[in-house]
């Protein structure tokens, strides 16, 4: 068998190159004919094609023309509104309260059975004797009612007529005497109502123990004093006090103070008068 030999290619490269090299101008003219040509032949297509398209659309438009005509118009259905309402939720009604269940009723203790009695005959203590005869009950005569007599008339009264009286010299009653003074009580009396509060005369401050003054402790102290009747302070009670010795400290400083007594209806009374002292550090 004889093997084929490709020819060689070589030579028509070689034309081709050539030709890139060296375009004349025989060349381009026959393109730009050709191309002319194609574009007017597409032309051509493209207008066949829509005239062909636009008759066969005519004839399917007379075709169905009598048919759409004969249709009445569809009727259109008249749309609902919608209307939106707003529901409103009841709040449940409140739970109704459970009756607590009644008290269990105490059983009543039974009464006691009462002991039977029998009827025991007394016998008689004089049989021999015959018994009485009771007489018949009389009936009872009732009176016969009474005329009543006829209402006698009334007298008339004369009016007695008034006596002048003589003539008085008008007489000066005397203012009666004043009222005795209330007795005294005794012991003290708190201030409040009638009762006057005293008055301070003299008060000096408290001194401020060092250490409550270092510890910065301050603040007030009440006290309950028996203020005699001369202002002099008798005796001291702490209601409220301070730590590190100022309750103790301000007692003793209101011992040395001295007052205007206090009075009921003007006249000097021994009170019991609540105080305050105050410590403050400056």
């Amino acid at each position: 068998m004889q093997r084929r030999t490709k020819p060689d290619a070589a030579p028509a490269e070689s034309r081709v190159r050539a030709d890139e090299r060296e375009p004349s101008g025989s060349s381009a003219e026959m393109w730009s004919e050709t191309f002319a040509k194609e574009y007017e032949s597409d032309n051509k297509t493209l207008k066949t094609a829509l005239v062909l398209a636009a008759l066969l659309h005519g004839a399917l438009l007379a075709a169905n023309l009598p048919v759409l005509e004969d249709k009445p118009p569809p009727i259109q259905e008249e749309r609902k509104p919608y209307v939106v309402q707003e529901v409103r939720f009841k709040p449940p009604p409140p739970p109704e309260k459970e009756e607590p269940p009644p008290p269990p009723k105490k059983a009543e203790p039974e009464p006691a059975p009462k002991p039977e009695t029998k009827k025991v005959p007394i016998p008689d203590p004089t049989p021999d004797e015959p018994e009485p005869v009771r007489e018949p009950l009389k009936p009872i005569p009732i009176p016969e009612p009474r005329e009543i007599a006829e209402p006698q008339p009334v007298r008339e009264i004369e009016p007695v007529p008034m006596m002048e009286a003589p003539d008085v010299d008008t007489v000066e009653i005397p203012e009666p005497p004043p009222p005795p003074p209330p007795p005294e009580p005794e012991g003290p009396i708190r201030v409040g109502g009638d009762v006057k509060a005293p008055v301070k005369v003299h008060a000096p401050n408290p001194p401020y123990p060092e250490a409550a003054r270092k510890a910065r402790v301050q603040g007030v102290v009440v006290v309950e004093a028996v203020i005699d009747k001369q202002g002099r302070v008798k005796s001291v009670k702490v209601v409220k006090g301070l730590p590190m010795g100022l309750d103790k400290m301000a007692a003793d400083t209101v011992k040395t103070w001295r007052f205007k007594p206090g009075t009921r209806q003007g006249q000097p009374v021994e009170v019991l008068y609540n105080l305050t002292v105050n410590f403050t550090i400056q």
